[in-house]
């Protein structure tokens, strides 16, 4: 409904309503209004706009092949189910036919599917009981007497009222008069007059552009259906299999790979290739030669998975340990192993004699070590089955260093500097001056700026990217508190033994080391940390004493608080 339309039914609604008639008026003048300025400010510049749009607009025109296969299968599919249809009657044959032949009738006449879906059977019933004039057809060319013959013109409501021209075919014919026959036997009701019916509604017809996208997913399900069945039919390629003499080169050139248990990169292989192709077959890829390199490195993995497995089981001696053969079991086995027997299993030698042993690693002093040297440090190192006694000893053979923190960024030709803390302040003190911020706990950002008094004023946000703006700036300072009455004091970067417990030690030390430990050598590191004067310290608790009193003296908590104060 266009905009003047509305404009007169809401003028037509206040001249029946005697509250609203006084804005009959106010319409009057909208409607003059629009009638001088709607084609200049309006339909002009919109017609233009809509036509420059159109100028480099790509137009998407089907091909001449895919109408060519949309139509082959629609006829397949019309013959296929007016046979079924002419054997016996069933709904399901009739609901497809129906559908095939509403969009062989769009697809022919190149009609919108809103006026073809909406076609009655009764236009139909006319159009063909109707004969042609004779003196026009007279006048007519063999070719188009013949086609009038063949072809059946009725005309239907189409956009705006006016009539539209649809052709029907001899093929659609014989399929309309098809489905006009199993009309009622199918289940369409009596009610529906539409000439497509459909049957999931007693008086309902068919939205024809489903029916379109129906079709063509269906013809493009079978296209890729043929593809693949032609891909399935090539004849299978014939694979060469492995020399000895292959097998050998590929497995020596990238041995320590295997021993490694690594697969080599296409650069590795490619160079293989070109420096001992000529010994390897011409159907050789690196893509085969990495296959080969991986099937040996897997069977190397079981050869040594059933060595350990073998090993395990006897010194296991006859012992029942439960392990991933008893997990999803009903019924579990009673364990008659202790804790303590596993963890000695686990953590002994499973390879004393070194049968399975590989060199892992290309450096010549790793290499250069033999055997019975490696069988002498694993006998050593499996002595105890203990786990933290064999980390002890990894961990006497290990050097520490400390990392090099604390750095500073340096230029091109600068070295780094170690940063040396000089003094470090106690920021709790400033808690006093400071007011709490609501909601920094759960604030995703915090902003903080500088005024331009020098105060400090922060704001905290709950989002990332999306600024609040109902929260403003607020200040960090208490009522009356300003920056520069905040004073940080100092922290003590060392901290210094009381003279208790520095007695107490040297007393422990008298009592288990005589009164000579300054002489041993073991105890010359605390010698320093001691002084010598010790004994001569005055004691600590008669100061606490004194301070305890003077505190119970200026503390006036056990005052009697009963009454006013004012």
């Amino acid at each position: 409904m266009t905009i003047r339309k509305c404009a007169f039914t809401l003028k037509g609604d206040f001249l029946e309503d005697d509250i609203l008639r006084h804005k009959v008026p106010e319409l009057d003048n909208f409607l003059s209004v629009m009638k001088a300025k709607w084609s200049t400010e309006i339909a002009s510049h919109a017609h233009r706009n809509l036509s420059e749009k159109k100028w480099n607009a790509p137009k998407r025109i089907p091909l001449a092949r895919d109408i060519q296969k949309l139509h082959q299968y629609l006829t397949s599919q019309s013959h296929h189910f007016c046979q079924q249809l002419l054997k016996q009657t069933d709904a399901n044959a009739f609901q497809e036919l129906t559908e095939i032949t509403l969009v062989m009738t769009i697809i022919l006449n190149r009609r919108r599917v809103g006026e073809v879906q909406y076609m009655l059977l009764s236009e139909y019933e006319k159009a063909k009981s109707g004969n042609a004039d004779s003196d026009v057809y007279n006048t007519l060319i063999e070719t188009e007497k013949e086609l009038s013959k063949s072809l059946i013109r009725l005309v239907i409501k189409g956009k705006r009222g006016r009539g539209v021209p649809v052709l029907l075919t001899e093929n659609l014919q014989s399929n309309l008069a098809l489905l006009k026959e199993h009309r009622n036997s199918s289940g369409v009701g009596l009610d529906n007059n539409y000439l497509f019916p459909s049957l999931r509604h007693s008086s309902g017809f068919y939205q024809a552009h489903r029916l379109l996208r129906k079709t063509t997913s269906h013809l493009s399900k079978n296209e890729k259906q043929q593809k693949r069945s032609k891909c399935c039919n090539k004849i299978p390629t014939t694979k060469v299999p492995w020399s000895e003499m292959e097998i050998t080169t590929t497995l020596n050139h990238f041995k320590n790979f295997i021993a490694m248990k690594i697969l080599p990169s296409k650069k590795e292989i490619d160079k293989f290739l070109n420096e001992k192709g000529h010994l390897l077959s011409s159907a050789r890829k690196w893509t085969t030669v990495k296959d080969c390199i991986y099937n040996e490195i897997k069977r190397k993995k079981k050869s040594e998975g059933k060595h350990y497995c073998s090993v395990f089981v006897e010194k296991m001696e006859c012992e029942h340990v439960i392990g991933d053969t008893d997990r999803g079991t009903r019924k579990r086995r009673k364990n008659m192993t202790s804790k303590e027997r596993k963890k000695q299993i686990r953590y002994s030698d499973h390879d004393s004699n070194l049968d399975n042993f590989t060199y892992p690693c290309k450096h010549e002093s790793c290499n250069n070590i033999s055997l019975e040297e490696l069988r002498a440090c694993r006998a050593k190192f499996y002595k105890d089955p203990n786990k933290i006694k064999q980390d002890t000893k990894i961990s006497h053979l290990l050097e520490v260093y400390t990392p090099k923190r604390q750095r500073s960024r340096k230029l091109h030709n600068e070295k780094h500097h170690r940063v040396e803390w000089k003094t470090v302040y106690d920021f709790k003190e400033a808690l006093n001056s400071l007011k709490k911020v609501v909601g920094i706990s759960e604030a995703k950002r915090i902003l903080i700026k500088r005024t331009k008094n020098g105060g400090v004023v922060m704001k905290t946000e709950q989002y990332y990217r999306n600024d609040d703006e109902s929260k403003k700036y607020e200040t960090l300072l208490k009522k009356g508190k300003q920056i520069g009455s905040i004073k940080l004091s100092e922290v003590p970067l060392t901290r210094g033994i009381k003279k208790k417990k520095i007695k107490s030690l040297t007393k422990l030390l008298i009592e288990l080391a005589t009164e000579n430990w300054r002489s041993d050598a073991e105890l010359a590191w605390l010698a320093p940390i001691l002084p010598e004067n010790i004994e001569n310290l005055p004691d600590e608790e008669d100061e606490n004493n004194e301070d305890d009193v003077e505190q119970e003296e200026l503390c006036k908590c056990e005052e009697d608080d009963s009454g006013l104060k004012l």
